[in-house]
């Protein structure tokens, strides 16, 4: 019995901040950007400035199991680096839900998005 309740502890610790994070791509992933590029965040119903297509949508989510959350702004930063690495120029918000009784992390999905004119696809420095 003394050898279950450190095993439990474990198990707690390591589920406690669970999350599922599902990707669905829609075309072609694009060569990786580097770290330092920048990724435009759209909000929710926002008309896009710039034309662009989808190239995949990525899920954030809790788990029953998560017992706390984080920040919103840590969820757009995975979401970042997950658009970097599958070549994407933006993010367009479709659903952000904040923590409530039932879920301890914010659950976001987005569009990850592709310029389509070819020079909007280089940083000015």
């Amino acid at each position: 019995m003394k050898k279950l309740f450190p095993l439990l502890g474990l198990v707690g610790v390591l589920t406690g901040c669970t999350v599922v994070s599902r990707y669905v791509s829609k075309s072609q992933p694009g060569p990786a950007k580097p770290k330092d590029y920048p990724i435009y965040v759209y909000q929710p119903r926002s008309p896009l400035p710039r034309p662009c297509e989808i190239i995949g949508t990525m899920s954030i989510h809790d788990t029953p199991f998560t017992a706390f959350g984080g920040s919103l702004e840590g969820e757009l930063k995975t979401l970042r680096e997950n658009a970097r690495q599958r070549g994407a120029d933006a993010l367009q918000l479709t659903a952000v839900e904040k923590p409530d009784f039932l879920h301890a992390k914010h659950r976001v999905t987005a569009n990850f998005l592709r310029f389509t004119n070819a020079w909007e696809n280089f940083a000015l420095s």
